[in-house]
């Protein structure tokens, strides 16, 4: 076990954020079963106190980046709480919110699924897609074996593809073969040092991205994710139409208001995902009796 206190970590908001399809919960808040690549965790949290099932080896070597430890998102917090009160209101709803650096594939697959499906759906089918092609491991988790599988390569996918059907991942396998095969031939090995305006107008030159109902989103939804681009801006039609309700305008002008000077350009991402959770987790309104 490792023990830390974390500042602005909030493992809730982050998973009703819509961002981690991969996560299980365990009971009804602050705890979770996370996999990451080869290795796997129970994190329970307790404010800001936090417990890792892992040695402290485990956690710097992996844990520590995944979660993005390093970056002050108190600072972020701050630096759009004081823009509107609107604003205001929804960072401190979702206090304690982060970006998860998940794997350049997952984040794609996971755009590409989630611009066609519900991410309740999208859930289901990356679930259908890990165990079909993903490599079954056995672990002890606080004191209890569990079988999981890790989330599979490229390689795995297009070796293990029959083995999954339309049926288990939606009408985007084909999209999803797609983009396997063109990691395998490395049209992403520049992905770490390619700037974010040039790797996301690569990607909405692919047929397989292309073809989406909000293309700007999925790009933006794997460069923020699966590169930790924190000027990506996310944003699909559900949560376009939260800020034309909440903000009586539409989103190119909430950018133009609320994000194109330059230090809120840099970490829109970080907005991205308050106004997503405050669009599924909206305040309960109070019944005037």
């Amino acid at each position: 076990m490792f023990y830390m206190s974390i500042p602005y970590l909030n493992l809730d908001c982050i998973y009703d954020s819509g961002q981690v399809l991969t996560w299980k919960k365990i009971g009804d808040h602050g705890k979770y079963i996370i996999v990451h690549e080869d290795k796997i965790v129970q994190v329970e949290q307790k404010r800001d106190h936090f417990t890792f099932s892992c040695t402290e080896d485990d956690f710097y070597n992996t844990w520590y980046e995944y979660f993005d430890i390093g970056t002050d998102y108190l600072k972020l917090h701050y630096l759009y709480t004081g823009l509107d009160e609107d604003l205001d209101a929804m960072c401190n709803r979702a206090s304690g919110i982060r970006v998860i650096r998940q794997s350049f594939l997952q984040s794609a697959i996971t755009g590409i699924l989630c611009d066609s499906y519900s991410p309740e759906l999208s859930k289901v089918y990356i679930k259908n897609m890990i165990n079909a092609c993903g490599k079954k491991r056995k672990s002890s988790v606080v004191g209890n074996v569990v079988q999981w599988h890790e989330f599979p390569t490229a390689q795995d996918i297009l070796r293990r593809h029959g083995y999954f059907s339309s049926s288990d991942v939606g009408n985007r396998k084909q999209d999803i073969l797609e983009l396997c095969k063109d990691t395998v031939d490395g049209l992403f090995l520049d992905n770490a040092i390619m700037e974010y305006w040039d790797m996301s107008e690569l990607l909405k030159c692919l047929e397989y991205i292309n073809c989406s109902k909000n293309v700007d989103s999925v790009s933006d939804t794997i460069c923020l994710y699966g590169r930790h681009d924190m000027c990506a801006f996310p944003i699909d039609s559900n949560v376009d139409l939260f800020i034309q309700n909440k903000f009586d305008m539409c989103s190119q002008d909430f950018r133009d208001c609320f994000i194109y000077d330059r230090e809120h350009v840099m970490n829109a991402g970080y907005l991205s995902q308050v106004l997503k959770y405050n669009y599924r987790h909206p305040p309960r309104k109070i019944v005037k009796r």
